[in-house]
């Protein structure tokens, strides 16, 4: 999924900002790699195991909101 991800980030923008955005791109993934654990770690400690399944589902699906019509819009022109 990853390498998918950051082609499609360097694909989506103009040639000029491909470093960059791949750069931020590949620092969200792997932030989002080393934090995340601990984020359900935690959640799952202090409101149960469901809770933080449902905490990931409600975030996928946000992104997925956010960036599809981002990227859609981006792809289109």
């Amino acid at each position: 999924v990853a390498p998918v991800a950051i082609a499609m980030a360097g694909r989506a923008v103009p040639e000029s900002e491909r470093v960059v955005t791949i750069g931020r791109v590949t620092i969200i993934g792997y932030s989002a790699y080393f934090i995340g654990p601990g984020i359900i770690g935690v959640t799952s400690e202090r409101f149960g195991l469901p809770v933080a399944f449902l905490m990931v589902s409600v975030m996928l699906v946000a992104v997925a909101v956010v960036l599809v019509p981002m990227i859609a819009a981006r792809l289109a022109r």
